[in-house]
């Protein structure tokens, strides 16, 4: 495989290995491809294992957004509204 990074990146794996933070130009790579895997796991799981994982993370966030007067508080309030209870998808009935 050969891959090809951006001037900005190539300096970051430079600096990682030149710093001993990672051994190889591949280490530093397989650990973003790890990073990565995690992430797109994560985003895949629904709101009640989020809070399985990560206890008062929704509460969290709700006192963040019911302290937000600006408008992407707003926003945020609208979309965390999807995560309430009876709003998640698994939970919403068929329609007929």
């Amino acid at each position: 495989m050969e891959v090809t990074l951006t001037p900005e990146m190539r300096a970051f794996v430079d600096r990682v290995v030149r710093d001993g933070t990672y051994g190889s130009a591949a280490d530093v790579l397989r650990a973003g491809v790890a990073a990565l895997m995690r992430q797109e796991r994560v985003e895949e799981l629904d709101a009640g294992s989020l809070e399985a994982i990560y206890p008062g993370l929704l509460q969290k966030i709700r006192g963040g957004l019911e302290h937000s007067s600006d408008e992407l508080g707003s926003v945020g309030r609208d979309i965390f509204a999807d995560f309430e209870p009876g709003n998640l998808p698994e939970e919403r009935p068929f329609a007929t």
